[in-house]
C-alpha cells in the first residue's frame, strides 16, 4: 500500500487538531459514495473501497448521518486520500466540515471548512 507522505499526514494532522480544539469527539457521514467494478484513480483498487476494517463487509454503519469517531473519520479521510473508491463529507452539525477530499488534482483541493473553533497556534 502506499503512502501520500507529507500531504496526507498534513491533512490528517489538520483535521484532527480541529476537532480537538472544537472539543469534537466523533463525526457525522454524510452523502458516502462507494465505486463501483471501475476505478479511474491512481491507486489499485483494493477490496472494501478503503472501509474494510472500519465497517462491516456489508457496509453496515456506513450511511448517511451515522456518526464515527474522530479516529475513524481520520481513516476515512486516508482512504478518500487514496483513492480508494470511497467519498463522503464528514461534518459535525455546523461546527465541522470537511469537504471534497480526494487526492489533489488541479480541478479539485481538498477543503476543511466551517470550524468555528478557538484559533490553532501549532499542529504537532
Amino acid at each position: 500500500m502506499s503512502d501520500h507522505g507529507p500531504e496526507e499526514r498534513a491533512y490528517r494532522e489538520a483535521i484532527d487538531a480541529f476537532a480537538q480544539k472544537a472539543g469534537i469527539d466523533g463525526l457525522e457521514i454524510r452523502e458516502p459514495e462507494v465505486t463501483g467494478f471501475v476505478s479511474f484513480g491512481l491507486e489499485a483498487p483494493i477490496a472494501g473501497h478503503g472501509l474494510a476494517g472500519l465497517f462491516p463487509p456489508d457496509l453496515t454503519g456506513y450511511y448517511d448521518g451515522a456518526e464515527v469517531s474522530v479516529p475513524v473519520a481520520l481513516e476515512l479521510v486516508r482512504a478518500m486520500l487514496r483513492d480508494h473508491g470511497t467519498w463522503c463529507r464528514l461534518e459535525q452539525r455546523d461546527t465541522f466540515t470537511v469537504v471534497g477530499l480526494k487526492w489533489p488534482n488541479p480541478t479539485e483541493r481538498p477543503s476543511v471548512g466551517r470550524c468555528h473553533a478557538p484559533p490553532i497556534t501549532s499542529v504537532t
